[in-house]
């Protein structure tokens, strides 16, 4: 198991209840202080990565998490899964639509898992699946009138909170963020790239 994992784990177990965030489960054992460092040094180390660089990647991932906790709120309250948001961001960006399968490899999905999130959009009304005109054979999956509708009303919420939220910060803490932001779409799409 690499430190990362160790040190994240750690973290979001030792997160209080009433942070707003369910803890994860975690199939590590418990690491006392002495043995977080040996295992950050020994074999599981990838990566260049230092107990220290471990560290702050578990306290960035407990706050992300949090943090997007908080900002599916609008989305939850209407009915939308974290996988269903994310399947729709996704079709956001495809507005000629994308095939099933090229999108589940987009999200991680099995094929199966996949088909059922699709059709539980169709059920909803928020996607249609349309012949795909280059291969008759293939369906084109996409937003409708009333997912995009949908996803702008959630995400002018989720905006709406992150706003309030901000503005109650000092001019220097919204500085940091700011020149965080630039760091942070870098980390994302590093992610993105890898999957």
């Amino acid at each position: 198991m690499s430190a990362a994992k160790v040190v994240a784990d750690r973290t979001v177990d030792a997160m209080p209840a009433e942070s707003g965030v369910a803890p994860e489960t975690s199939d590590a054992t418990p690491v006392t202080g002495g043995d977080r460092q040996q295992e950050a040094d020994g074999p599981g180390q990838e990566g260049g990565v230092t107990p220290e660089v471990a560290d702050l990647a578990g306290r960035l991932r407990v706050e992300v998490n949090r943090l997007a906790y908080h900002l599916r709120r609008p989305a939850t309250r209407e009915g939308i899964t974290p996988s269903r948001l994310a399947a729709l961001y996704a079709l956001r960006f495809q507005p000629d639509g994308i095939r099933q399968g090229d999108l589940a490899s987009q999200l991680g999905l099995s094929p199966a898992s996949m088909t059922r999130l699709v059709e539980i959009l169709l059920d909803s009304g928020w996607a249609s699946r349309e012949v795909d005109q280059d291969d008759q054979r293939a369906r084109l999956v996409s937003l409708t009138p009333e997912g995009i509708r949908l996803l702008d009303e959630v995400r002018c919420q989720g905006t709406q909170l992150l706003s309030e939220d901000l503005a109650a910060l000092s001019e220097s803490d919204r500085a940091a963020i700011a020149s965080a932001v630039p760091v942070l779409r870098g980390l994302a799409d590093r992610r993105l790239q890898s999957s």
